[in-house]
């Protein structure tokens, strides 16, 4: 929560995509439930690489369509 700043969707690197993808797949392989894919603030097309590649079931998105005001400063999509 306290890790500021956090980046927007656009600054997000591919490392950071492939980081959570592995460690996705990883938790997906060792229990027996389904799991999502979140990039905080808005981090939604990263989310769906990963969630493609790790074989996660679905992606959760803080704001689809508006801008807010969040603790990490405004938020665009």
């Amino acid at each position: 929560m306290w890790d500021h700043p956090s980046l927007k969707d656009d600054d997000i690197g591919h490392e950071t995509t492939a980081t959570l993808a592995v460690c996705s797949h990883a938790v997906i392989r060792s229990i027996n439930l389904p799991v999502g894919i979140n990039f905080h603030l808005n981090g939604s097309l990263q989310a769906m690489a990963a969630a493609v590649a790790s074989g996660a079931r679905w992606v959760s998105v803080f704001e689809l369509a508006n801008t807010y005001i969040s603790n990490a400063g405004i938020v665009e999509d």
